[in-house]
């Protein structure tokens, strides 16, 4: 098992790119505030990459206050992963600058994907930012639900900004089925 546990960083001490790389492995566990208030400098990349995991768990206010400035990245990235959990506010209070990045993408999940109420609650621009890309990708998951008010607060410029969510499972695949309520 490998557990973040809260206040991994300071709030400023992440001053380069890191990049976590974690494979054949039983269960994640990301704590309450384990990565909060944490500022991503220009051009830096914070990026997770997990292999072959059993269950990853994001507890609430995992990533709370998350700040990406100019050109920096935030990726989560799985693949054959057996369970996800995600809890409500697990994202909350998420700000962007100038052509930051926020790449979610789950590859080959055993199980369905719910994101909860408030999963990603007042995702915000800092003023006058453009071209912030939030990227939500979802490849051959048994089933994916978005819960009433997914997103709350969601406050980025439709005109030089994105939000993806993409969903791609085979066509062969009985079980698959995409619910959403109130996004």
């Amino acid at each position: 098992q490998i557990h973040f546990q809260n206040n991994i960083f300071e709030s400023n001490d992440l001053t380069t790119s890191i990049e976590f790389l974690i494979s054949r492995t039983d269960t994640i566990l990301f704590d309450s505030y384990s990565f909060s208030s944490l500022n991503i400098n220009s051009n830096e990349i914070l990026s997770f990459h997990f292999e072959l995991i059993s269950h990853i768990h994001l507890k609430s206010y995992a990533f709370k206050s998350l700040q990406l400035q100019t050109s920096s990245l935030f990726r989560f990235y799985s693949l054959f992963l057996n369970r996800l959990t995600i809890d409500s506010y697990a994202f909350q209070n998420m700000s962007f600058n100038t052509n930051s990045i926020f790449n979610l993408t789950i590859q080959t999940l055993g199980t369905c994907l719910c994101l909860k109420s408030h999963t990603f609650d007042n995702i915000y621009q800092i003023s006058e930012s453009k071209n912030i890309k939030i990227f939500l990708t979802f490849n051959t998951l048994r089933g994916l639900s978005f819960f009433s008010n997914t997103f709350v607060n969601l406050s980025v410029n439709a005109l030089h900004s994105q939000l993806n969510i993409i969903s791609h499972n085979s066509l062969n695949d009985p079980n698959v089925q995409i619910k959403a309520v109130h996004v």
